[in-house]
């Protein structure tokens, strides 16, 4: 139940939830992909804006949706959402929200980098150090997702995108996250 799960959360108490269905209908789950999804690819307005917004019981949001409306209209509509933060963090009108801004790509620029220079379950495991995503770490979906990306390199070095796709149909399928086919 979510009550019970938001109390474990809140007092830093690991649990386990009896199915994995149940694991990858959790909000942590989604956010954990969504970042996943935003390090491969920032111009995917969808998973940008719910991990901008979004909130579990371990993740306070970046942004709130005002924010993220304020910053879409201060853009051409032709530009991705990633493309307005960009814009507005160099020329915005609200300095502190073109500071938020400023933050959030150095941050994705700093992970995306890392992403081109590592394994997906390095990078998964380097969450632990960001700052803004530690949280996210102390979760049954993060302890999933680092197990998942192990298995997945253990069996084929590919890109962040391919181990996204991968994990989707896991997912999809609400398996256990068996050993990928290559």
């Amino acid at each position: 139940s979510k009550p019970l799960i938001k109390a474990l959360s809140a007092l830093n108490i690991k649990y386990s939830l009896s199915s994995k269905g149940e694991l990858f209908e959790t909000e942590d789950m989604r956010l954990l992909t969504n970042l996943l999804s935003v390090i491969d690819n920032p111009r995917d307005d969808m998973p940008l804006c719910h991990l901008l917004t979004a909130e579990s019981e371990v993740y306070t949001p970046e942004l709130n949706l005002e924010e993220v409306i304020r910053i879409r209209r201060f853009s051409d509509k032709s530009h991705s959402l990633y493309d307005a933060i960009i814009t507005f963090s160099e020329s915005g009108d609200d300095g502190e929200l073109a500071d938020k801004c400023r933050i959030f790509v150095s941050s994705l620029e700093k992970m995306r980098d890392a992403a081109g220079r590592t394994s997906a379950d390095k990078l998964v495991k380097s969450l632990i150090f960001s700052e803004r995503y530690a949280s996210l770490t102390t979760t049954e979906a993060y302890d999933y997702r680092y197990d998942s990306g192990c298995r997945y390199v253990k069996n084929t070095w590919s890109s962040l995108y391919s181990f996204i796709s991968y994990f989707k149909e896991v997912m999809e399928r609400g398996d256990t996250g068996s050993e990928p086919d290559t």
